[in-house]
């Protein structure tokens, strides 16, 4: 039959063993699966859920580091820093020459 489908009607005469079979000439096959379809499409699928689960991801550590910096900016404008750095001498002196004075 080679994968179709064939019609038949079976008839036993009466009162023998004999039997009559009727056979359609016409079969039905049905095609085998689209093997390129299915893993095409499995493969597409999979693709698809991991763009779908970075573009989550992205868009999650996008809010999130938007939060910190604007948790950074606030502290940086309420933060008051002292600009005089108790370390620091200046490298330039004056120095009055007594002989250039006099003159």
């Amino acid at each position: 039959s080679e994968g179709c489908w064939v019609s038949y009607m079976l008839e036993q005469q009466d009162g023998m063993k004999r039997y009559l079979i009727y056979v359609d000439e016409s079969r039905e096959c049905v095609a085998g699966p689209n093997i390129a379809a299915i893993v095409g499409g499995t493969v597409a699928g999979i693709v698809l859920i991991g763009v779908l689960l970075l573009v989550i991801w992205k868009a999650l550590t996008h809010l999130s580091d938007l939060r910190e910096y604007r948790r950074f900016e606030k502290e940086k404008l309420k933060s008051q820093w002292n600009n005089d750095n108790p370390l620091f001498k200046s490298a330039t002196t004056t120095v009055m020459n007594p002989k250039f004075a006099e003159s």
